[in-house]
């Protein structure tokens, strides 16, 4: 599946700003911030790599893990992190993994910037148009005077496609997106020697990159039969973020008791 992104570049125009300021002390506010929004399947590229040509083909996979990165940039400096609105669009789930931002520092025109980077990752599920709506930006700096300056600012809205990957797939089977996706399996007696009335436990483990855990299927029905009778318990799901990196868990348990010699 080709990457694509879409880059929003706003200048940003400050408004209700606390405390009130003069129109002169105003006048000079609207240079003091600029916001970078984008979407991509890859959170590690910078957003200067792209170009708007690449906007047009932006189309991604149903269940594919984007990125949606936000970056606030200030010559000043922050007196806090950046606060951002909710996304509530239908069919897709929006998750802020990395709970801080990183951090870091640039120079433009001779002239040191320091800014917050932040990531939300979305997870499409179903076919068709999508839009991230505006989502407003709490953002406090310091004034030339070293006061508090706060307000809030909107990220434009960001538009992109999803599409089924293959035609092989449809909504009956079991599938998702991901990379480096791993399987494994335990299997526990309770003696050596089985007898009727002893125990197996079985368990599965599955573990993806780019991916969440909700979305990992379950691979374990808990059926039984003469032989035995299946005992599933709950699954345990796991999300961590590490270095820029997202991996998920799915862990599934069942205790078989066994029915009958064989």
């Amino acid at each position: 599946m080709k990457m694509f992104r879409m880059i929003f570049i706003v200048l940003a125009v400050v408004f209700s700003w606390l405390p009130t300021v003069s129109a002169e002390e105003n006048k000079r506010s609207d240079q003091i911030i600029e916001v970078k929004a984008w979407i991509s399947s890859n959170s590690q590229k910078d957003s200067e790599s792209s170009t708007e040509s690449e906007s047009q083909d932006d189309v991604y996979a149903v269940t594919e893990q984007l990125v949606l990165t936000i970056d606030v940039g200030t010559p000043r400096w922050f007196l806090g992190s950046t606060t951002i609105g909710n996304i509530d669009v239908p069919n897709l789930i929006a998750k802020q993994r990395k709970t801080s931002a990183t951090n870091y520092s640039s120079v433009k025109n001779g002239q040191s910037w320091a800014h917050q980077r932040w990531e939300i990752t979305l997870y499409p599920q179903a076919s068709g148009d999508y839009v991230v709506p505006p989502l407003a930006l709490g953002i406090t700096v310091s004034a030339e005077d070293g006061k508090p300056l706060s307000g809030t600012l909107q990220t434009p809205p960001l538009p992109f496609q999803v599409i089924l990957p293959s035609g092989l797939i449809d909504t009956q089977k079991s599938w998702f997106s991901a990379s480096a996706v791993e399987v494994s399996q335990q299997w526990q007696r309770s003696n050596e020697t089985l007898h009727v009335g002893d125990s197996i436990t079985r368990t599965v483990s599955i573990t993806a990159h780019d991916s969440l855990s909700i979305l990992l299927p379950a691979l374990l029905d808990g059926s039984r039969s003469d032989f035995y009778q299946a005992y599933s318990q709950p699954s345990a799901l796991d999300d961590t973020q590490q270095r820029g990196n997202y991996r998920s868990e799915r862990k599934e348990e069942v205790v078989y008791v066994l029915q009958r010699g064989g």
